[in-house]
């Protein structure tokens, strides 16, 4: 994982027009976790405010998430929820708060929820962040 975010920040690094290795003493010594997420067996009711994970946005740089396949997770665009087609053995990557201030709201944090369409869901999220000494300084 830490491969893949290596190659993901030299391509933020161009799209904020920095160079190639702009990120790459921030991640020296990369904080992150691997979290197995299984929710619970409830069928979400969104119309009555029932979700498997509620709206929200991930603090970090940026999350890979890792699914089964099954639809659930819904993202927050011109203001309407819609699904997030997640091809099972692919990664879905959401932008993190720390991203959209680091680029100082060129990548904007994805706000997002989890619905449940089926009794039980897996999923494998994979966070990362910088090191716990960087200082967070624009690149935009």
């Amino acid at each position: 994982m830490c491969d893949l975010g290596r190659k993901v920040n030299k391509y933020l690094a161009i799209a904020l027009n920095q160079n190639e290795d702009c990120f790459d003493k921030a991640f020296e010594k990369p904080m992150g976790y691997v979290r197995l997420l299984r929710y619970s067996g409830q069928i979400s009711e969104p119309e009555r405010g029932i979700f498997a994970a509620g709206a929200h946005s991930d603090y970090g740089h940026i999350t890979y998430l890792l699914t089964d396949g099954e639809p659930g997770l819904q993202v927050f665009v011109d203001n309407e929820w819609k699904d997030v087609d997640t091809p099972p053995g692919a990664f879905t990557c959401n932008i993190g708060d720390m991203l959209e201030r680091w680029s100082n709201g060129y990548f904007r944090s994805t706000l997002h929820r989890v619905t449940l369409i089926i009794s039980d869901e897996l999923s494998v999220k994979v966070c990362t962040r910088c090191s716990d000494s960087t200082a967070i300084e624009w690149h935009a």
